[in-house]
Parts: structure tokens; sequence; C-alpha cells
């Protein structure tokens, strides 16, 4: 059998594999599907290749005159004795670790309100989370899987919190007064809100697959305020949040609270 490329290998087996080679060793793990035991890292074999490739289970040393030298069979699965780092947390423990994948997507989104989607890599957003990169490629099947799945999450908060205001308002009055505190509080308090929403809104405006989320978005917003409003008075209203979240984050200046509660009373009293 020819040998096969490293990403070839790993299809082939249909688990996730990562290797560490350099000219004096290589060195391999695998992470195994879910729910399984993952082997720690182990030392093959030590040589002198700068050019290792992998037929099924045995590692080759490859050179200008091909392939052929034997030099290591592949061992998946084994438990080594635990390791300790210099916290004093082991690594076993550190594996074992049910939250990651949410801790992923919540660290996703502040490297987002802080760098921007552009400067969100995986190998930034690893390090900020404090896990291998190798769990980012287990979780998520790229980076826009993860932006897909952070901005998810971030979108879904914000409905939740609008529609939990709409709730307790118990006639028009009390919902115009619920509208102008969510975008006063939560619209207008929160920096890192008004960033994550501006980057949702222009990776929306590039990438047709993020449009669903604020098309998801804005239909909940809709709902929760046609609890008080007809159906147009909702559209309008709905557009005057957005409106009035780009100025913010856009404008240099702080909006007046009348300004903002005088535009909110003005479109329900033109609506009825």
């Amino acid at each position: 059998m020819l040998p096969v490329r490293f990403a070839e290998w790993c299809y082939m087996l249909r688990r996730q594999l990562w290797i560490v080679e350099s000219s004096t060793h290589l060195a391999i793990h695998a992470r195994m599907k879910r729910g399984h035991r993952v082997a720690s890292p182990r030392r093959i074999v030590d040589l002198d290749c700068e050019n290792p490739c992998l037929t099924e289970n045995r590692v080759l040393c490859c050179g200008a005159s091909g392939c052929g030298t034997l030099v290591g069979e592949l061992e998946i699965g084994l438990r080594m004795p635990m390791q300790t780092g210099g916290s004093g947390t082991s690594r076993r423990a550190r594996r074992n670790d049910p939250g990651r994948r949410d801790r992923i997507i919540d660290t996703c989104l502040d490297v987002i309100a802080e760098v921007g989607v552009a400067g969100a890599s995986y190998r930034r957003i690893a390090e900020a989370a404090d896990v291998p990169l190798g769990s980012m490629t287990y979780h998520f099947s790229g980076v826009d899987n993860l932006l897909h799945e952070a901005f998810t999450r971030f979108a879904g908060s914000v409905a939740e919190r609008f529609e939990h205001r709409m709730e307790q308002a118990r006639n028009v009055d009390s919902a115009c007064d619920a509208v102008v505190s969510f975008i006063l509080e939560d619209v207008f308090g929160d920096q890192r809100d008004l960033v994550l929403t501006h980057e949702l809104y222009t990776l929306s405006a590039r990438n047709p697959s993020f449009r669903e989320i604020t098309t998801s978005w804005m239909g909940r917003s809709r709902v929760a305020l046609e609890r008080h409003f007809d159906s147009r008075t909702a559209r309008i209203l709905d557009a005057l949040i957005e409106g009035l979240t780009i100025h913010q984050a856009l404008d240099s200046g702080q909006r007046d609270p009348a300004e903002v509660e005088f535009a909110i009373r003005r479109m329900v009293e033109e609506g009825t």
C-alpha cells in the first residue's frame, strides 16, 4: 500500500488524530469518539527523519529516494500515567471537561467583542478558553461553524431578555416603557453586546448562511412586540430599535433618553 499523508489517513479511520513531528522524534495521540478515553501523547520512536509518512498503522521515514524504512508501529488508545502541570491540575482532569464546548462558544464571543470576527482565529480562541487547539476541531467542523454557534447563542440571549421585558408589561403604556428600558439599558448600556450586534450584522450582510440568525432574531422581537401592538406597529418599532442601535454604535455623542422615549411613543401613537 502506498503511503498516504496524514489528513487522508485520518479520514480513512474516521477519527481525529494529531501528529507532532520534528527532526529528532515523532509522537502521536488520538482522540476517539466522544465518550471514549483519549490517549495521552506517546512517543513512538526516536529517529532522524524530517519527513515521516503513515501507512495504516505504520510509521515510515521518507526521503529523496522514496519511502520504505519502517521506524515504528502506531499505538492508539494507550492509557498513560497521569501528568501534572505547573498549576497542579492533571491533564486527565482537564480532558474530563464536560463544559468545554460551551466555554469555547462563550470565549469566542469575548474574543469577537475584543478583536472582531476578522481577528477571531481558532488559535486565539483556544488560548483565551485555555483549551488545546485540537479541542476546536473536535467540537466544531470549522471557524464558520463556531461563529454560527456563537452568534446563535448571542442572538438568542438578547431575544430572551427582550421577550422577558415584554412579558412583564401589562398594557400599551407599560409596553412602551419596556421598549425604552430595553434600548437604554440592554442596548445602550452594554458596549460588548453593541459590538457583537454589529459584528453579526456585518457578517450576515456578507454571508447568507448567517442571515438565518438575524431573521430568527427579528422574528422573535416582532412576536414579542405583537403582544401589545398591531403587526404593522411592531415591525416599525423593531426597525426603530435597530436604527437607534446603529446610531449608538456610530455616534460619539450621548443619546438623550428623553429623545428615545419620545420616538417610541410617537411611533405608537401614529400607529394607533
